[in-house]
């Protein structure tokens, strides 16, 4: 259905024929969708986290009243969708197409147009700041960190601080297997400072 931006109304009884305008076509909001079932999870207008746990599958709906298409862009891929719903990564016999994202934070823009195929007169641009949790326990037996990022953030828990080399290693081998390995790594020794040439500590005694 086609939703006119302006039309002509008689006023005064037919004696004059002016017109009319309703609002311009606009993205109101964006709604999070288990891309599985076609559930809404949740509703954001310009920010929001959501959690992976049990769903895997996601998408993002642009909820733009009095449009007939959607142009999304997130600084590397541009889509045009003309048909409801309008969703950024797109759908099929209206079924949501599928979008599993590593935890981070994604900038999703959408902008409106009054035409089919990104035509016409076109709507302010909304973007969505989204960032997306994993439930998934961080300690398993092939659990990887999925960035840099994530790897440093855990090494800056589990020691004095991440350097390249841990973080390389964190992340080829997994969380399990980095723990292994520094359960099995035998504690540093060194000298006790405070220990005396004599075996007392902090003593040294000299002979008469």
């Amino acid at each position: 259905m086609k939703f006119p931006s302006c039309y002509r109304a008689l006023l005064l009884g037919g004696l004059i024929s002016a017109p009319l305008c309703v609002a311009a076509q606009s993205v109101t909001s964006f709604t999070v969708v288990n891309a599985d079932t076609g559930a809404d999870i949740a509703t954001f207008t310009s920010a929001g986290t959501v959690t992976l746990g049990s769903v895997k599958n996601i998408n993002v709906r642009a909820n733009a009243p009095r449009t007939e298409s959607v142009v999304f862009e997130d600084g590397q891929a541009r889509r045009v969708e003309n048909l409801l719903p309008y969703a950024y990564k797109g759908t099929q016999a209206q079924a949501y197409l599928k979008w599993a994202p590593a935890p981070g934070t994604y900038a999703i823009s959408a902008t409106p147009y009054a035409g089919d195929r990104a035509t016409g007169a076109a709507g302010p641009t909304a973007t969505l700041k989204l960032t997306v949790v994993s439930a998934t326990p961080l300690v398993g037996d092939d659990v990887k960190p999925a960035t840099r990022n994530e790897a440093a953030r855990f090494l800056a828990q589990a020691t004095f601080g991440p350097v390249d080399a841990d973080i390389d290693r964190l992340m080829s081998i997994g969380y399990s297997a980095w723990l292994d390995e520094q359960f099995a790594t035998p504690p540093p020794t060194r000298e006790d400072p405070m220990q005396g040439t004599d075996g007392y500590r902090g003593v040294r005694v000299h002979p008469v």
